[in-house]
């Protein structure tokens, strides 16, 4: 018989992120009223949506090392893993 693996592991399924980003990119597009941080926002769904299809989104675009299921499940824009998120922090403000 066959099972099921645990609910934590099904969240990093692909299709899970698919299904998170599209809702976030409709809530996007109901809530269109202009707002300065929509334009950024799209930008990092569609660069999600691109790393989705390539398989990269679990890969910090840094160090090129594994970004934390528990990070992804939090945010899944995110593009770098939690060691590298400071430094990028940091050079966003300069």
């Amino acid at each position: 018989m066959a099972t099921t693996p645990p609910q934590r592991l099904q969240k990093t399924n692909p299709e899970h992120f698919k299904k998170v980003l599209s809702a976030r990119l409709d809530a996007i597009k109901r809530g269109a009223g202009g707002h300065s941080h929509q334009g950024s926002e799209m930008l990092r769904l569609r660069f999600s949506f691109d790393r989705l299809r390539t398989d990269t989104h679990l890969v910090c675009i840094k160090c090129k090392k594994a970004i934390t299921e528990k990070r992804l499940l939090a945010n899944p824009t995110v593009l770098t893993c939690g060691t590298c998120e400071p430094d990028r922090e940091a050079t966003t403000r300069r």
